[in-house]
């Protein structure tokens, strides 16, 4: 089988530009000062769903609320499962090329500690799908502003993709300690001018063969993760983006200095590169990740044969079960490592090729 480039997709659309200055914030009532009707404690945010409530600053003197208006935001972030996380849906498509950032005041709750978690996404099929991840402990004994987390929009995306922001589940990467969350003049920018720290290059998913359009969107919807890693091996930043239909990608961050840029993808192994980030940012990184990690533990090994040989002859015909997770968290699609919408013999070569292969 043969290494492929992801097809290009077309899809009929128009991206009309406001004539505005940029930066553009699409929040609305990002400074919580509209209560629904029912009026703060219990009644709600104005534009805001999820488990979020909204309190007066009169009512909850904090050092360095003084700019803050009249009222705020909070919820606590204690599970995994989407349902503790205060979102707004913007409702807009990308613009290719374009930066966005979801940023905030925070504070800790009653205990001055939490944690702040930023993500941007998409809603499709009732479910979160993450673009861009970051955390923040909240530490302070006053208000502070931080700077969220910023996604960079693939020069190609399909028209139908709306875009999301929320305050997330306090253990989507294993932090949170179910304190409360003080959020307050959030904002949602999109900005067309160019910025600095950006990581760009191309990502060749090998083994790639897609049968079908389904098939080729379920894996580029499938956001890649990121992650820079400082030189003692510590995980200093994660982000997630999709690869455009070139198979290029774009991330920021504010970080500078030495790291290792580690790409992971699912089913594919990770690949890290080492990259010297400057204000200049770094371009034309060059993965190539290998397939084969059926159960996701960045290792092709036998319990990966085993997966492979419990779902052997499984298709996406039967939807429900195709997605359907076991008690390990994966699914038959994993087992499909082609992405052809059947595991057959094929994927049974993909794994051999590469058995006893870690990601690096």
């Amino acid at each position: 089988m043969t290494n492929v480039a992801l097809k290009i997709l077309t899809a009929s659309a128009t991206f009309a530009v406001a004539a505005a200055a940029y930066p553009v914030d699409y929040l609305i009532n990002g400074g919580f000062e509209n209560p629904d009707p029912g009026g703060y404690y219990g009644g709600g945010i104005q534009g805001w769903i999820g488990q979020g409530e909204g309190a007066p600053h009169a009512n909850h003197a904090t050092p360095g609320n003084g700019t803050l208006g009249t009222g705020f935001g909070y919820y606590t972030p204690r599970d995994n499962n989407n349902t503790s996380v205060f979102r707004q849906d913007i409702g807009i498509t990308p613009l290719p090329g374009a930066k966005y950032n979801f940023r905030s005041w925070a504070f800790g709750g009653g205990n001055a500690l939490g944690t702040a978690i930023y993500q941007i996404g998409f809603l499709i099929g009732g479910g979160f799908i993450d673009l861009a991840t970051r955390t923040y402990e909240v530490k302070a004994t006053s208000w502070q502003s931080f700077a969220g987390v910023t996604w960079i929009a693939p020069q190609q995306r399909l028209a139908n993709d709306l875009l999301v922001v929320q305050f997330g589940p306090a253990l989507f990467n294993g932090k949170g300690d179910n304190s409360d969350l003080w959020v307050d003049k959030s904002e949602f920018l999109e900005d067309l001018q160019p910025s600095t720290g950006i990581l760009s290059g191309t990502l060749t998913l090998e083994d790639f063969a897609p049968a079908d359009d389904q098939a080729y969107l379920e894996t580029i919807r499938t956001p890649i993760q990121f992650e820079l890693v400082d030189p003692l091996g510590n995980i200093a930043e994660t982000v997630l983006t999709t690869l455009d239909n070139d198979n290029k990608f774009l991330i920021w961050t504010n970080l500078r200095g030495e790291y290792s840029l580690r790409a992971k993808a699912r089913t594919w192994l990770s690949q890290s590169i080492p990259v010297s980030v400057t204000n200049a940012g770094v371009s034309g990184l060059n993965y190539s990740l290998a397939n084969g990690d059926i159960d996701g533990d960045d290792m092709v090994t036998v319990f990966d044969y085993d997966k492979l040989s419990a779902y052997f002859d499984a298709t996406n015909t039967g939807y429900m079960f195709w997605n359907m997770q076991d008690a390990e968290g994966n699914a038959r699609r994993d087992a499909d490592l082609d992405k052809d919408g059947a595991v057959t013999v094929f994927d049974y070569d993909v794994l051999s090729k590469n058995f006893d292969r870690s990601g690096s």
